[in-house]
């Protein structure tokens, strides 16, 4: 009853009495000592006093805390962390995942219910020594669901357990076990009853059930889009290729599956951002998933995201904008959808609206890394650089080992006049991101601007003895020419980058108020680039 977690407590009274009994059955069978002699009787009749009065004192302080305190009655939030996988092996780990993920879409449909962003719920996956006030607090929210999957022999067993956030008492607690071919079943049982626990606190507006969306009544199907989500959730070049094929699959099974292709989408959008993929390439394959996924529904925000990142790719600025929008009008509180259209806003040089993008998708996300580097980075292109160490430094907090921020902490040092720190995290971004060619790229003009030419020289020569050219990556080279003072020769690589479309061109610098390409930003060459991306005309008066 002292566990410090909610769910590992037990439930019900009903639960402790049986625990009770099984406890005094073993010692009757002789696997103990004997509750029946005169010592041993006396304990369990002291043991069953205390629990009886234990249980006699939650009960009366569970009525007294739902009766007396008026604050309790509104619930507008909840966390959904990562149902723990029990009695499968690694390789349903997916599957558990992939459950907790549908809960929160479905309790996401829910008005007036906000639902903490998976990634930030995932930072507690495996955390015992977290209680659940801790996580409202870092979440802010005012419920926690948590529970367990067991998929075995055919057989489908979830537990789960909403506990508020505010006292760690259970709202609800329920158990199913079906076939496995009744996942979809067990999911909208899971959902309604949340839903059934929460309307008493619930805006009146909200409706008594809750329904998830699979988008299929394929289990094999379902299957393969959750292995894809798993990897895709993961990031990186060989985790994205291998969540298409999971995709291909799930679509190979289920033709009409909208959620499918819109998952396909953005994982062909996000590719060329992790590998050497053809943008144009991916382009197409992007726009036509996205469309493909909006013909069977109008409603994936997922989608229209995808289209966004598909129409920057290809310096579509108002096409993109108008996807963005659309995404964030369909699904408020999702976090992605705000975080690249803040990225789309500092690079057309709408610096104010970007950093108040970029600081909604975080507050959506709080714990999410990746936000603190959008943040960060929004900062720095405002020049605000005292405020992007902070967060990024709050992003280092959570994830140390993330070379990106490691990058962004580096270029607020360094433009904020802190040579020293800026090389030290610069050579950390590195060691994080070995095999990253822009990051070699940028600890060479990070020497380069703090004073030491020689060696950024020794980095280029490095990459080239490792088999790359300044073909292979012309934006890396690049910067670290300019840094050098070498601008003819940077612009002669920025000019063949941008004609074969080349994302590094976003990705690595902001073209229109980045710091990075202050020395050739006037420059004729330069501002012809910014015209073949359609950016000059975002070129704020200087």
């Amino acid at each position: 009853c002292l566990e410090k977690r909610p769910a590992d407590r037990p439930q019900t009274a009903a639960d402790l009495v049986q625990m009770l009994h099984e406890s005094d059955e073993v010692s009757r069978s002789g696997s103990m000592t004997s509750a029946s002699a005169p010592g041993n009787r006396r304990l369990w009749m002291i043991g069953g006093g205390i629990a009886a009065a234990v249980l006699l004192a939650a009960a009366g302080w569970f009525t007294f805390s739902r009766g007396n305190d008026t604050t309790a009655n509104d619930i507008q939030s909840v966390a959904v962390l990562p149902l723990v996988n029990i009695g499968g092996t690694r390789e349903d780990e997916y599957f558990s995942d992939g459950m907790s993920d549908e809960l929160a879409n479905a309790l996401s449909r829910i008005p007036g219910l906000r639902v903490a962003s998976r990634t930030s719920a995932y930072t507690f996956k495996g955390r015992k020594d977290v209680d659940v006030g801790e996580i409202g607090k870092r979440l802010n929210v005012q419920a926690v669901l948590e529970g367990t999957v067991r998929r075995a022999g055919g057989r489908l067993r979830v537990t789960g357990q909403l506990t508020s956030t505010r006292d760690g008492l259970s709202m609800w607690s329920e158990s199913y076990e079906r076939s496995a071919s009744d996942v979809f079943a067990v999911q909208e049982d899971i959902a309604r009853s949340i839903v059934a626990a929460l309307q008493p606190r619930l805006n009146n507006k909200a409706p008594r059930t809750a329904r998830g969306s699979t988008g299929t009544t394929d289990v094999q199907a379902y299957e393969s889009y959750l292995k894809g989500r798993y990897l895709w959730n993961a990031r990186g070049a060989a985790n994205l290729r291998g969540a298409i094929k999971h995709f291909d699959d799930a679509i190979a099974r289920d033709p009409q599956y909208s959620r499918a292709y819109a998952a396909r989408a953005i994982a062909y959008g996000l590719l060329p951002q992790y590998s050497d993929a053809s943008p144009s390439d991916a382009l197409e394959k992007t726009r036509a998933d996205a469309n493909r996924a909006l013909q069977g529904d109008s409603t994936l925000a997922e989608a229209y995201t995808a289209l966004g990142v598909a129409w920057v790719n290809n310096w579509e600025w108002d096409a993109a904008e108008k996807a963005y929008l659309k995404a964030i009008a369909l699904e408020p509180n999702y976090p992605t959808a705000h975080q690249w259209y803040g990225e789309l806003l500092y690079n057309t040089s709408r610096l104010d609206s970007s950093i108040a993008e970029t600081r909604r998708a975080k507050a959506l996300d709080p714990l999410a890394p990746i936000l603190a580097t959008a943040l960060g980075y929004s900062l720095i292109v405002a020049g605000r650089y005292s405020e992007a160490l902070t967060e990024a430094k709050r992003g280092l907090e959570i994830a140390p080992n993330l070379g990106v921020l490691h990058s962004i902490t580096s270029l607020a040092y360094l433009f904020n006049g802190d040579a020293a720190a800026a090389r030290s995290e610069m050579e950390a971004a590195v060691r994080n991101d070995p095999e990253l060619v822009m990051r070699k790229g940028q600890l060479a003009y990070v020497y380069a601007k703090t004073g030491d030419a020689a060696r950024a020289r020794a980095i280029l020569d490095d990459i080239r003895k490792s088999g790359i050219s300044e073909e292979d990556n012309q934006i890396a080279f690049a910067i670290a020419y300019i840094a050098l003072g070498e601008n003819d020769r940077a612009l002669s690589l920025l000019e063949r980058a941008a004609a074969k479309r080349d994302i590094g061109l976003l990705t690595a610098a902001s073209p229109l108020d980045d710091p990075t390409y202050a020395p050739v930003r006037n420059d004729p060459r330069f501002i012809r680039i910014l015209s073949a991306m359609d950016l000059l005309r975002f070129k704020r008066p200087q």
